[in-house]
C-alpha cells in the first residue's frame, strides 16, 4: 500500500510538470516569398516612420497590414504606415504576392525611403487596382510618400 501510494505521488508529480498547451502561444503559419526572413521581432509601421525622420532611406524588418495588392500580377502592394500608406515593390521584380493578400498582416524585409510619387506612376497604379478611368482622371498632381523595396516577405496564413 504505501509502494502504492509513493508510485501515485511520482506520477502526479511528473504529470504537473509536463507544459500546458492551453498555455502555449500559438504558432503563427506564414507564407514566404522572396529572400529568406525573420518573423522574429520586426519593427512596428510606427518605427519605419521614425526611421525615416531621421534618414532619407534605412534597411530594415518591419510588420505592417497589407491593404491593397496588384490585382494584375501582385507585382506591388501597400501597407499601412501609421495614418498613411507606404508602396511596397519587390526587388528586382523577383516574386509577386497573392493577389487575396489585402487585410493580412505581413513581415517585410528591405529598404524603405522617402519619396515622390509621379502622376504617371499613380495613373498606372490606379489602373492596377481596377480604379475608373474617371478617377484615373483626376490623378493630376504627384504626392509625398514612402515607397518600400522588399526583398523578403512573409505574410500571415
Amino acid at each position: 500500500m504505501r509502494h502504492t501510494f509513493f508510485l501515485g505521488l511520482i506520477l502526479l508529480s511528473l504529470a504537473a510538470c509536463q507544459p500546458n498547451p492551453s498555455n502555449q502561444a500559438p504558432t503563427i503559419a506564414y507564407q514566404y516569398f522572396g529572400d529568406s526572413i525573420s518573423v522574429e521581432n520586426p519593427l512596428s509601421h510606427l518605427a519605419v516612420l521614425d526611421s525615416l525622420s531621421l534618414h532619407d532611406s534605412v534597411a530594415l524588418t518591419f510588420t505592417s497590414t497589407i491593404t491593397e495588392v496588384c490585382q494584375t500580377k501582385g507585382c506591388w502592394m501597400d501597407v499601412q504606415l501609421g495614418n498613411q500608406l507606404m508602396m511596397v515593390k519587390f526587388w528586382d521584380y523577383a516574386f509577386f504576392v497573392p493577389k487575396d493578400a489585402a487585410g493580412k498582416t505581413a513581415v517585410l524585409k528591405g529598404y524603405a525611403k522617402k519619396t515622390t510619387n509621379s502622376v504617371e506612376w499613380l495613373k498606372h497604379k490606379a489602373q492596377d487596382a481596377g480604379a475608373t478611368q474617371d478617377s484615373i482622371d483626376k490623378i493630376t498632381q504627384p504626392t509625398f510618400g514612402y515607397d518600400f523595396v522588399a526583398t523578403g516577405v512573409a505574410i500571415q496564413q
